[in-house]
């Protein structure tokens, strides 16, 4: 099987948000700045892999959080595409690898996740049972369209300040045909987009009025 695994290292998240004493994440999953004001992530997207998986995926998965020491994965995105009777097995032993290495990881989902018989909302208690609390995904509001749109805060290192957000986003995973009749996905739909922007707008008022730093993460879809 031809996969594509691309990995976006951010070593030096260095944002103008007056961070100052404790790095990465703590037990309870409260992420946090360091001393430097760094934070770094892991994106590691379209694994596509069955199960058992490719033993180069796993050796390089492994490979990159011991020489990069990631204070979160995220992953983006077609994580698994094994065959029905063995996705729980192929979610378990991706979800391992974090476990092992005690890394906290959330997750967006892809087209192609749930092709093999799960929904989206299944697989993700597959991924919160196996990877325990080192699991930070979630379903904010279960009545948006698609599954596990959340958020991450990343707090300052000197105070519980939120100096910067993470936002995951379900981009789709059913088939349309065009007014040409040319097939593709589906995208981010209006309610999701709504709830961001006010989610956004919440922390920007509890702020004070100053919007707080934010990256979105969802699978380009093609």
């Amino acid at each position: 099987m031809k996969k594509t695994i691309s990995v976006l290292l951010m070593l030096a998240m260095l944002f103008s948000c007056c961070v100052t004493a404790f790095a990465g994440v703590e037990e309870d999953g409260t992420l946090r700045f360091d001393e430097n004001g760094e934070f770094t992530i892991l994106h590691l997207t379209d694994c596509q892999d069955s199960y058992p998986a490719e033993t180069a995926m796993i050796e390089y998965i492994n490979h990159v959080l011991d020489t990069y020491h990631p204070d979160l994965v995220i992953l983006g995105g077609d994580n698994t595409v094994a065959a029905s009777d063995i996705k729980e097995d192929a979610v378990n032993e991706l979800v391992s690898i974090f476990v092992e290495h005690e890394t906290y990881f959330t997750l967006v989902f892809g087209n192609h996740d749930r092709e093999q018989g799960y929904t989206n909302d299944e697989l993700l208690v597959l991924y919160q049972k196996y990877g325990g609390k080192y699991c930070l995904a979630y379903d904010a509001v279960p009545e948006l369209s698609g599954s596990a749109n959340h958020c991450l805060s990343i707090l300052a290192s000197d105070s519980d300040k939120v100096a910067y957000n993470l936002y995951m986003l379900d981009s789709g995973t059913g088939n349309y045909y065009d007014a040409q009749g040319n097939k593709g996905y589906e995208g981010v739909f209006p309610d999701q987009i709504e709830w961001f922007e006010e989610t956004n707008n919440a922390f920007t008022i509890a702020n004070g009025g100053t919007v707080i730093p934010s990256m979105v993460f969802q699978q380009l879809l093609q």
